[in-house]
């Protein structure tokens, strides 16, 4: 299986991948603040091990499916992780 996208609940390292994703715009990873929860509005950061893969917006999507469906009235894990299958 191959990590696509890790999401990162905003109360443990929002403002730590801000500043990440500030630092190094040439870094290799890619990353994004747009993970969120569609039901309680909590964000998420999230991480892309590919920078230029063209399926990030689909592996982004895919995070917040996961976010939303594991919304427990606002409760979530710290983390969320999509892989495929090579």
């Amino acid at each position: 299986m191959t990590l696509r996208a890790i999401a990162f609940h905003e109360l443990i390292s929002y403002e730590k991948l801000e500043e990440i994703f500030k630092a190094d715009q040439n870094s290799l990873f890619g990353g994004s603040l747009a993970g969120a929860c569609s039901k309680c509005n909590l964000k998420f950061g999230v991480f892309f091990p590919a920078k230029d893969d063209p399926h990030n917006p689909e592996y982004l999507a895919g995070l917040n499916d996961m976010i939303a469906n594991d919304c427990k009235g606002g409760k979530h894990l710290g983390e969320y992780v999509l892989v495929t299958k090579p």
